[in-house]
């Protein structure tokens, strides 16, 4: 199972069946949008990385 966004993106991606029967054209889109969505999240500083890390300081 896919631990992350990303992960799940490459194993769609990876995968002819989706694109057999969706579309080639909708599953590259779809994996287009959540790949912009991964990147989105992973630039996010969350609460706990907040306090975590600046305790140093």
């Amino acid at each position: 199972m896919p631990q992350s966004l990303k992960e799940a993106c490459d194993a769609l991606e990876a995968d002819p069946l989706f694109a057999e029967v969706l579309g080639p054209q909708i599953v590259g889109e779809f994996i287009k949008l959540k790949r912009m969505e991964w990147v989105e999240y992973s630039r996010h500083v969350s609460d706990w990385e907040i306090q975590r890390y600046t305790e140093f300081f």
